[in-house]
C-alpha cells in the first residue's frame, strides 16, 4: 500500500475511535484530554506527511502511537498490518486538487479542535464531538478506492458530511 492510503488509514482509524469515544455529558478528566490531545497531535503529524512535510522524529512518534494503540485504536487487520510495519515515506506522493481541499479542512478541524479543548468555553464538549464527527469521514475519501472499498467515498461526499456537522456548530 503507498503511503497517502497508509496516512488516511491510519487518520480514520484514529478520528473514529475518538469520535466514538467522546462524550459531551460526562465530566472529562486530565488523562482523557491529554490522550484527546495526543491523537489530535498524531492526526495533524499524519495531515503534514499528506502535505509532503515530515521529519523522522515524527514518524517515529506515530510508529510509537500506533504501536501503543494496537488492539485499542486498530483493531482490524488492515489497522494490525499498519502496527506491524512502520509507517514510511515514499517520495512523490501527488493529491488531488480535491484531496488537497480534504487535507486543508482536515487541518483546520485538526486545529480548532485542539483549540477548543484547550480553551474550555461554554460548551466546549459539544463542540469537540461535533468537530470529531465533522473529521472522520474525510480520510475515507483520501484511501485507494480499490484497497478498501467498503470505506472508501468521494472527496465530494466527504465534504458534504463534514459541512454538515460543521453546521451544528453554527447553531451554538
Amino acid at each position: 500500500m503507498n503511503t497517502k492510503n497508509n496516512v488516511a488509514i491510519l487518520l480514520y482509524y484514529i478520528s473514529n475511535y475518538e469520535k466514538c469515544r467522546v462524550c459531551s455529558k460526562v465530566h472529562w478528566n486530565k488523562k482523557y484530554i491529554v490522550s484527546l490531545i495526543w491523537s489530535l497531535d498524531v492526526m495533524s503529524m499524519l495531515t503534514d506527511i499528506l502535505e509532503g512535510n515530515y521529519n523522522i522524529e515524527n514518524i517515529n512518534l506515530i510508529n510509537s502511537f500506533i504501536i501503543n494503540n494496537e488492539g485499542i485504536m486498530f483493531q482490524n487487520a488492515q489497522c494490525l498490518l499498519l502496527t506491524k510495519n512502520p509507517l514510511t515515506i515514499q517520495e512523490g506522493m501527488l493529491l488531488s486538487e480535491e484531496e488537497k481541499e480534504v487535507v486543508n479542512l482536515l487541518i483546520t478541524i485538526i486545529s480548532n479542535c485542539r483549540t477548543t479543548i484547550i480553551k474550555k468555553s461554554i460548551g466546549y464538549k459539544k463542540r469537540v464531538a461535533s468537530y470529531l464527527r465533522a473529521l472522520h469521514n474525510l480520510p475515507r475519501s483520501l484511501m485507494d478506492d480499490c484497497s478498501c472499498s467498503n470505506q472508501y467515498i468521494s472527496c465530494e461526499t466527504a465534504m458534504e458530511y463534514a459541512r454538515a456537522y460543521l453546521n451544528e456548530l453554527l447553531i451554538w
